[in-house]
């Protein structure tokens, strides 16, 4: 379809790091998408091979669904019928608290920070944001700043995943 012109690139979507190796290094496709923010860092070197084979990518979900925000970074504040409180979000907010532990001092805000964060990566193109108000797409716009982590910290972040 490519060929004959009806669609202009082919993007993949693979949920996992194991389908998105193979993905990338198919050379079928045009780029890839990814959830990738602090605490979903396991496509680090997918990443990589993406900016090896000049191939963009868009990072997803970089929130974790409204996790790593202002609003619920510290979980003992959320209100009672917060869904994060959920013992489903243990895990998530247990590698939250190690990950505030290694930036806390660096980070004056989080909503700021996963923006920034998702963008970091030199491979990536665009990041993928779900925003509720205009107050949040001002923040997130103005979290555009150029101002994006270095390796060293993504590797860092994906370190504290293991």
């Amino acid at each position: 379809m490519r060929r004959e012109g009806k669609i202009g690139h082919v993007i993949t979507f693979p949920h996992t790091h194991g389908f998105a190796k193979p993905a990338v290094a198919s050379g079928a496709f045009d780029g890839l998408i990814a959830f990738w923010n602090f605490l979903e860092t396991e496509m680090l070197d997918v990443f990589d091979d993406c900016a090896a084979r000049g191939i963009g990518a868009f990072s997803m979900r970089p929130y974790l669904q409204g996790v790593i925000t202002d609003k619920r970074a510290d979980r003992s504040r959320l209100a009672t019928d917060d869904p994060k409180r959920d013992a489903a979000w243990d895990r998530h907010y247990a590698q939250f608290e190690r990950v505030q532990a290694e930036l806390g001092d660096e980070i004056t805000s989080w909503s700021d920070a996963a923006i920034r964060f998702a963008l970091s990566h030199p491979a990536i193109i665009s990041v993928v944001v779900s925003l509720n108000n205009p107050d949040q797409v001002r923040s997130a716009l103005a979290a555009i700043d150029g101002k994006y982590f270095d390796r060293d910290t993504l590797e860092r972040m994906a370190g504290l995943a293991r």
